[in-house]
């Protein structure tokens, strides 16, 4: 809401595109300056637009964003399915950022928060086994259309969203964890690669859809139950063996389907 008195505007429940991060900047550094400091002398435009009903405000940040280059899932954040799941997330204690550094800035905790791109990652590791998409093309996941359905299926039930966000951040714990010795590298290539495995052996074979997810999501079922140090040890032994056979290093094959094949085949999983 926007009141106006004067040459003086007061406003509340106030939603800002295109210099959120700016704003936070100009309050950090300017709200302990003094009332007669130069800095007040100085202004910055602002374009003010009323709008109480969420779906209008999404328009209004789609066709304001438009105006200038944006990330792909600043774009998406304004879709039905986008709203749904951070809805469910924040009801299970889960923060799920359709605006970039929304939650951030309200100093949520950083491993309960979930961005677009990194559910997107976590979903097309898990919940269609394609873990070297996930890692090779994270923006294209939701540039296309076609991929992008495919990951915000909106038949997919909501809990398994929140369980991919989960298992993904556990996965990717386990190998911070000194027991794992993984190197930054490593990490970078395989983190999708091991929830993917251990994903697959949780449901008992190669997962195709995310809503195949479903049982292990509503019976709580982590990927610890998956013994992560055994999947560890299966990506590792089918990256070594995709290197040899591809003649190539670590960070390409990471980025192929033969790895996937590999891993999978090395488990017995079909």
């Amino acid at each position: 809401m926007a009141q106006q008195r004067s040459d003086d505007y007061t406003l509340s429940d106030v939603q800002i595109v295109n210099g959120l991060q700016t704003s936070h900047a100009v309050h950090r550094n300017w709200g302990e300056l003094g009332e007669n400091h130069s800095v007040w002398e100085k202004s910055i435009l602002v374009k003010i637009l009323q709008a109480k009903d969420s779906d209008v405000r999404d328009r209004i940040i789609r066709a304001t964003n438009r105006q200038t280059r944006v990330p792909v899932a600043s774009l998406r954040a304004t879709d039905d399915i986008q709203r749904d799941i951070e809805r469910y997330f924040y009801t299970q204690g889960w923060f799920y950022e359709r605006r970039k550094n929304y939650y951030r800035n309200q100093r949520m905790k950083k491993d309960r928060i979930v961005g677009i791109s990194g559910l997107a990652q976590a979903i097309m590791a898990m919940g269609l086994s394609q873990a070297d998409s996930a890692r090779a093309r994270p923006s294209t996941l939701l540039k296309e259309d076609e991929e992008y359905g495919r990951i915000f299926d909106p038949k997919t039930p909501l809990p398994v969203y929140l369980w991919a966000a989960k298992a993904q951040k556990r996965a990717e714990a386990f190998l911070q964890e000194p027991s794992a010795a993984s190197s930054s590298e490593e990490r970078t290539n395989i983190k999708f690669y091991v929830s993917m495995l251990a994903a697959a052996k949780l449901v008992g074979k190669r997962v195709h859809s995310p809503q195949e997810l479903e049982g292990i999501a509503e019976r709580g079922r982590a990927l610890d139950d998956a013994d992560l140090p055994t999947c560890l040890a299966t990506v590792r032994a089918a990256m070594e063996a995709t290197v040899r056979e591809e003649g190539e290093e670590a960070g390409k094959v990471s980025k192929g389907s033969a790895l996937v094949a590999n891993v999978l085949a090395a488990a017995g999983i079909t």
